[in-house]
């Protein structure tokens, strides 16, 4: 199964927590763009700057997410990208959601075919992904 892969899906896994994503199993191939890299280690850095992991945990974390990226193939975050993330959508999503679902629907034309699914746990990019088209696993 060839997917577009959201931060939110590699932290539930890396972190062990509640619910994650029963598919990632079955993912031969995962895209995403390049952005995720930073909104996973950002999202890690908060949780140590929280205590919510400790040194240890977040060294495991960073290993883990490493472990993770081998299956996905990172998109340039190009100028298409930026100029079409900042356009009109059929329904609110933030920045980073923007440029990820604009990074699945560039990657689809450049690649000349459709992902199997879009991987979310963020309902409003869920919300979002559907209204484009793309079937949508996670939430």
């Amino acid at each position: 199964m060839i997917c577009y892969v959201d931060a939110s899906v590699l932290l539930r896994l890396v972190l062990d927590a509640p619910e994650p994503l029963a598919e990632w199993s079955g993912v031969d191939r995962g895209i995403s763009s390049e952005i995720l890299r930073v909104e996973c280690r950002r999202a890690l850095y908060r949780g140590r700057s929280r205590n919510l992991i400790d040194d240890d945990g977040l060294v495991a974390a960073f290993e883990a997410t490493d472990g993770l990226y081998r299956k996905i193939d990172f998109a340039a975050l190009t100028a298409p990208v930026l100029q079409r993330a900042s356009d009109p959508l059929p329904t609110p999503v933030g920045a980073l959601d923007a440029i990820h679902l604009t990074t699945a629907l560039i990657w689809q034309v450049d690649e000349m075919r459709q992902f199997d699914a879009f991987l979310t746990h963020d309902v409003e990019l869920g919300r979002a992904a559907r209204a484009m088209g793309l079937r949508v696993l996670g939430c």
